[in-house]
């Protein structure tokens, strides 16, 4: 018999049964209610990795500047994207070139 098999026989922790919640005398939880915090506490966010950010939110300055943010991320994504398109139809060009050089 495994050392593990044989404790649980002998000190009988099978048959050992945990009841649920704090141990007795605990007063960890005295006075709480329980249940959500009030609306608006904010308590929990440490770093705002999971906060949600509603636009309604930010006041009219914040909007603008945000939305000015967005545009020029946009652009700089969509000039990327083009010349990545541009480098890609180049390289293919040189291929059909080389390769129409190959088989001549």
């Amino acid at each position: 018999m495994n050392t593990l098999k044989f404790w649980i026989k002998r000190y009988g922790w099978s048959k050992e049964k945990r009841d649920e919640g704090a141990s007795l005398n605990n007063k960890n939880a005295v006075g709480n209610k329980g249940g959500a915090p009030p609306e608006g506490n904010l308590n929990s966010i440490k770093h705002g990795a999971y906060q949600s950010i509603y636009f309604d939110m930010f006041n009219t300055e914040d909007r603008i500047s945000w939305i000015n943010a967005c545009m020029n991320q946009l652009r700089r994504l969509i000039e990327a994207k083009a010349k990545i398109a541009g480098d890609t139809e180049k390289l293919q060009l040189e291929k059909e070139r080389f390769d129409f050089q190959i088989h001549v």
